[in-house]
């Protein structure tokens, strides 16, 4: 992780705040086909999630696609660097 951010920490227990979590890594030399999978299981029985990818800065990385569960607790996205 290179950055985390809290938006709205007073309104994070009533489900209303976000966090903004910013990954940073290398990429292992080989196909420019990669996958990125994260998932959250804390506290499930009181979290709601919604996962998404932002529109990337670099314009040589392109999402290619997205998948969740039903609760998004796990996020799966494809992409291409």
């Amino acid at each position: 992780m290179s950055n985390i951010t809290a938006y709205y920490i007073d309104r994070l227990q009533e489900g209303l705040g976000a966090i903004q979590i910013e990954l940073t890594a290398e990429l292992p030399a080989g196909s420019s086909d990669r996958t990125l999978v994260f998932e959250n299981h804390h506290r499930k029985a009181i979290s709601a999630y919604l996962m998404n990818s932002l529109v990337p800065h670099d314009r040589k990385l392109r999402i290619a696609g997205q998948e969740r569960n039903e609760d998004q607790s796990v996020y799966r996205v494809d992409f291409v660097y």
